[in-house]
């Protein structure tokens, strides 16, 4: 019985995903946003909820990353290094939207780290993937009930 839940979860998880979800997808695009006087390059992607929902979901994932700094229209989050002699890393992260598809723009602080603007894609994908996967958890925990 072990083997078969996770196979199920490989299996039909993201049939699941895509037939609750009109609008699920994972696209994640270059974009350029100006925030303050500096115009950065990063990337955005969107979701089908509410800019405040959104803001609070991105506020509790950039905790679990780093340190989190409100700076009332975007915030910063400084990324500790994960091994001596490395520098830390700071994002800045605006939401934007309405009260029904919002849009979240992430970008290294300082636009002259080119080393780490790629991965700049892969924390807003891992954001979005976890995004997802807590609503289909509680799809299916409703579903259990």
């Amino acid at each position: 019985m072990i083997k078969i839940i996770p196979l199920f979860y490989i299996l039909f998880l993201p049939y699941y995903l895509i037939a609750q979800e009109d609008s699920f997808d994972m696209e994640i695009r270059s974009a350029r946003e100006t925030i303050g006087d500096i115009k950065y390059s990063g990337f955005t992607t969107s979701f089908d909820l509410p800019v405040t929902e959104l803001q609070k979901k991105w506020w509790k994932y950039s905790k679990s990353i780093g340190i989190v700094e409100n700076m009332k229209s975007y915030y910063l989050v400084k990324i500790p290094p994960q091994e001596k002699g490395y520098a830390s890393v700071s994002l800045i992260e605006k939401s934007s939207g309405d009260e029904k598809r919002s849009l979240i723009f992430l970008a290294v602080l300082d636009q002259t780290l080119n080393d780490y603007k790629e991965q700049v894609r892969d924390v807003l994908l891992e954001f979005k993937v976890r995004y997802y996967t807590d609503l289909v958890e509680r799809k299916i925990e409703e579903k259990e009930i």
